[in-house]
C-alpha cells in the first residue's frame, strides 16, 4: 500500500476550515505542500537572467573547488 501525502494548506472559501486535497511533497519548511501551493521556482525566463544563473553556477562551482583543494593540501 503506497501512502500519499495530503496538502496542508486551507481553502479560503471554507474560511480556512477545510484542507487542500492535492498531493502533497515535504518543502524546505517541513510543510507538505500541493504543486498549487508549494510555489516552485520555474527556473529564469529571459536571456539576462538565463545568463546570471549560468555565471552564479561557476562561482559556486570555483568556490567549492578551492575550498575543496585547500582543505586536500592541508591533510598529509
Amino acid at each position: 500500500m503506497k501512502f500519499k501525502l495530503q496538502c496542508q494548506s486551507k481553502t479560503r472559501q471554507s474560511n480556512y476550515t477545510v484542507q487542500c486535497n492535492g498531493v502533497g511533497i515535504v518543502c524546505k519548511n517541513g510543510r507538505i505542500r500541493c504543486k498549487n501551493h508549494a510555489g516552485k521556482s520555474t527556473g529564469p525566463k529571459t536571456p539576462q537572467g538565463k545568463l546570471r544563473s549560468i555565471q552564479n553556477i561557476k562561482n559556486y562551482n570555483d568556490k567549492r573547488n578551492s575550498i575543496n583543494n585547500k582543505s586536500a593540501q592541508q591533510t598529509p
